[in-house]
Formats: C-alpha cells, sequence, structure tokens
C-alpha cells in the first residue's frame, strides 16, 4: 500500500481537500482531487451536495492511486433524479460504487489505493436512527389532516379527522336507508301502500319486510286463475261476512236482494252461504213482499279445492226473479215470480190492462235471445241477465184519487194540472235515454191511462198522465213502474 511522504520533512503527506463542495450537472459528472493541480474545476471535497439534471448520468471518482488511504467524502443527493457513483480501472472501465436516489446520503472513505479503482468503504449515512424533526402533510379537504406541534422534536400529535364528505355520510337529516340527493346523504323509508303491508321500512330494526294487506281491494284486475282460502261479500250497512272456499265445492255463496216490504219500503235482504242448499236466490213470490228462497238450475263450480277460474265474461245462470206489473183482476200491483229464464211480454190484447202477459211466459233459449211465434216487439227488459235476481223497476209509485203520492220510491212530489191530470218525475240514474214506463189504474180495470214521456233533464225523467182523451179527468187511484233499458237487457222480436 503506498503512502506520499514530504521530501523537505520525510512526514506522510495527509490527504488534501475541500470542507465543502456543490455541484449541479446535465452530464457525467467526472472529478478531481484537489491535491492534483490539475484544470479540472470539478474537484471533490470533504461533504458534496450533488444535483442531476437528467435520468442516468454519473459521478465519476478520480484515480484512487493519487490520494492517501482515509480519504472520505459524505455524498448528498439534493435533486429529484438519481444517479450513479462510479470508479475508473486501468484500461479505462467504469465500474459502479452506489446509486444515490432523491435524498440519500452516504459516507464513502478510500482503504486500499493501489489501484486506479480503489477499494471503498460505503456506509448509508444515518443508518443507525432517524429523529422526525419536521412533517407536510397535504389533503384535499383542508379539515381532513390537522398537526400539532412545529417542528414536531420529542411529542407531537397527529389529528386525522373525516372528510367533509364522509361527515355527511354518518350525518343524515333522518334514520332510513342512504339516497343520494341533489342535498347530499338523506335517509328514506320505504311506505305502505294502499294494499301493502310494510314492517321496518327504514331498516333501523330490522331487515323491511313487504306483504299484502289483510283486506286487499281492486278497482279493476284481470286474472285468468285466483287462488283463495276465503271469500268476502259485501252486505249493507258496511258489513262483511267472510265465505270458506270449501263452499265452492259445496255451491255454497253470499246474495243480497234490493226490494221493498209490504208497506213499499225500499229494503235490503241479506243471505249467507253455508253449504249445499245455499245455491239458492232470495226472490218475492207473493203480494206486496213475502220473501223465499228458490233454487238455481244452472251454477259454476269450482275447478279445483282452493281455486276457480275467473272467466272473462261469466253467462249468468238460470234463476228466479221478479218484475211488478199488474193482473187482470182489479188492476193491484202485483210482484210475478219467473224461472228459466221466463219472460213476460207485452201482448196489446191481452187479459192485462196495460197490455202485460203474465199467463204466457216465453222460455229465452240463450241469455241474450227468444223464441216463439207469439212474441211481440216492445217486450219488458231482461234485467235478470245482468243482475241475477233483480228485476224489479227502479221507480214505483201509487197516486191516489186525490192526486196525492201514497207510496213509492226515486219519485218526485206528484205536480197535479187539473182534476185526472198528473205529471210524475222520476230520479233516474242516467244511463241511458230509453226507459219502460207501466201505469195502470188501481180500482177501475176499465179505464185507459194515456202517459207521455218527457225528459227533463240528465237525471230526471217525467210522465204525464191523463185520461182516455186529453180533456179527459183521470178520477180513480193508479199505480206506476219504471225500468231503465240502460241498466238491463231488453228483448225485441218482430
Amino acid at each position: 500500500m503506498t503512502s506520499y511522504t514530504n521530501a523537505l520533512t520525510g512526514g506522510l503527506i495527509q490527504p488534501s481537500n475541500m470542507s465543502y463542495g456543490a455541484y449541479s450537472f446535465a452530464e457525467d459528472l467526472v472529478l478531481s482531487w484537489p491535491s492534483s493541480f490539475s484544470n479540472n474545476p470539478k474537484i471533490t471535497a470533504s461533504i458534496m451536495d450533488l444535483t442531476a439534471e437528467e435520468d442516468g448520468l454519473s459521478v465519476i471518482l478520480p484515480d484512487a492511486r493519487s490520494v492517501s488511504v482515509g480519504q472520505n467524502i459524505l455524498l448528498n443527493n439534493r435533486g429529484k433524479k438519481a444517479f450513479v457513483v462510479q470508479v475508473r480501472y486501468a484500461d479505462g472501465a467504469l465500474g459502479k460504487l452506489l446509486t444515490l436516489t432523491t435524498g440519500q446520503s452516504f459516507y464513502i472513505y478510500l482503504t486500499d489505493n493501489s489501484k486506479p479503482q480503489g477499494s471503498w468503504n460505503v456506509i448509508p449515512f444515518g443508518a443507525g436512527s432517524v429523529v422526525v424533526t419536521s412533517v407536510g402533510a397535504k389533503s384535499e379537504d383542508e379539515k381532513a389532516l390537522t398537526i400539532d406541534g412545529s417542528p414536531i422534536t420529542g411529542a407531537g400529535t397527529f389529528l386525522f379527522k373525516l372528510s367533509e364528505t364522509l361527515k355527511a355520510f354518518s350525518a343524515f337529516t333522518k334514520k332510513g336507508l342512504a339516497v343520494l340527493t341533489e342535498k347530499g346523504w338523506e335517509g328514506r323509508s320505504l311506505q305502505a301502500g294502499k294494499n301493502i303491508a310494510l314492517k321496518d321500512g327504514d331498516g333501523a330494526k330490522g331487515d323491511p319486510v313487504i306483504a299484502t294487506t289483510e283486506d286487499v281491494a281492486f278497482k279493476n284486475a284481470g286474472i285468468e286463475t285466483l287462488t283463495l282460502k276465503s271469500l268476502v261479500s259485501g252486505v249493507p250497512e258496511g258489513k262483511k261476512q267472510p265465505v270458506p272456499v270449501t263452499a265452492l265445492q259445496t255451491k255454497g255463496q253470499t246474495a243480497f236482494l234490493t226490494g221493498w216490504d209490504e208497506n213499499y219500503a225500499v229494503k235490503e235482504v241479506t243471505y249467507g252461504a253455508k253449504g249445499v242448499d245455499n245455491w239458492k236466490l232470495p226472490t218475492q213470490t207473493k203480494e206486496r213482499g213475502e220473501i223465499s228462497l228458490y233454487g238455481l238450475s244452472e251454477i259454476i263450480n269450482a275447478q279445483a279445492q282452493g281455486s276457480l277460474d275467473i272467466l272473462s265474461k261469466i253467462t249468468p245462470p238460470k234463476n228466479a226473479c221478479i218484475i211488478g206489473g199488474t193482473t187482470s183482476e182489479g188492476g193491484s200491483f202485483y210482484e210475478m215470480l219467473l224461472k228459466e229464464w221466463q219472460i213476460p211480454t207485452l201482448r196489446p190484447s191481452n187479459n192485462g190492462p196495460t197490455g202485460v202477459d203474465f199467463s204466457t211466459l216465453w222460455d229465452a233459449q240463450a241469455n241474450d235471445s227468444l223464441s216463439g211465434t207469439k212474441l211481440k216487439k216492445n217486450s219488458v227488459p231482461l234485467q235478470v241477465l245482468e243482475n241475477p235476481g233483480q228485476c224489479a223497476p227502479f221507480a214505483m209509485g201509487w197516486v191516489g184519487a186525490n192526486g196525492k203520492l201514497y207510496t213509492g220510491f226515486n219519485v218526485k212530489p206528484i205536480e197535479r194540472s187539473k182534476t185526472g191530470q198528473y205529471y210524475i218525475t222520476f230520479e233516474t240514474p242516467a244511463s241511458s235515454a230509453v226507459y219502460v214506463v207501466l201505469v195502470t189504474p188501481y180500482h177501475d180495470p176499465k179505464q185507459i191511462v194515456y202517459i207521455e214521456p218527457q225528459i227533463v233533464s240528465a237525471s230526471y225523467f217525467s210522465v204525464f198522465c191523463t185520461g182516455q182523451k186529453e180533456d179527459e179527468f183521470v178520477d180513480n187511484s193508479f199505480c206506476f213502474g219504471v225500468w231503465d233499458l240502460g241498466l238491463a237487457n231488453s228483448v225485441s222480436v218482430s
């Protein structure tokens, strides 16, 4: 190992170096020793701050044979680019000694100077322990990170806060399911509907449960097959009466009849369903309101237990119904029992004062037609086809000899022009402008009453009644009834 001595004193020449040097370089930095007295201004120093301006550059150390063992340098990378520290071999080739990345520092000192590249001991500077003297922090939300202590010297506090976005996510205006709106995150709750029952709609106590309510109402529903456990039939005064599905197998149903009692007061009678015998229809069978039950001859059976096919148009069963009119004996008001689609017809020369024939009944071949050679035009409407069991007129009454309304319903007060002439006004459902009106004397069946229908308004219908001639008085009392063809099916046969 070669060392150099002073020629004058004979003592060892100590390594000579500058204390500090700083270089920025855009190409490879070739260094020289300060003791070489060369023309290269880039000389080594005990502490060197180096900044590479380009990627892939190198710092090349001078010939190790020109200095003594123990030559040392502290190398610091102060730039943003990494660079390589290299040594040069005797043949001119370069060899890598170490790489300095951004912010790194290495302490090197020469241990062998027998060759140009030398042998160097490389020590990562500060490898023992590190003390934080300053911390830089950056956040998009200035309130998200706070540092207490500047600089932090032995004790300090890092306080991390939720960003405003995360705070808004947890700070709902009300409980419920999270929904992002224009105003931020808000809680929303599932709501129950008319036929929908909801449990825990906000999810606070558990998973939301959606089910149908016990009473489900439909306005319009197209259903091909309906599976049921029980049926509920509406009855007067808002009450409900359940009917088991087994009643479908036993031909049970609930029905109600709108009619009048012996005093002609409007009345609704309800019939329940409890078995085979209840496929019967309530029918008014005698004069002035006695009610009995008559069986139906055709029914619609369930296809299987608990289910019933819903048809697009169900043909009504053949059943009994009632209709008002007069008999040939005394002209008294009468309720006639009809069976198996039997229809009373208007026959001008028959036994009733109004031409209503109750003695000859014609059988219907289908739900909208009749057959028979004796049928005439203007038959009584077949309301039974639309509403099984209800053929009653929607308005009726009895006018006394004094011109006053004795009893009736859906009738306005009688307007009397003069003795024997009356205006009778009926309140109609305004379903059509076609009506059938029957007027008959109550005591004198030989008396003839002429009527002249008049439309008063969209919901009222008037009839002018007079005697055989326009100037002839009607001295006796009479009965009347009105059927609306808009609410019923009528039969007209040539």
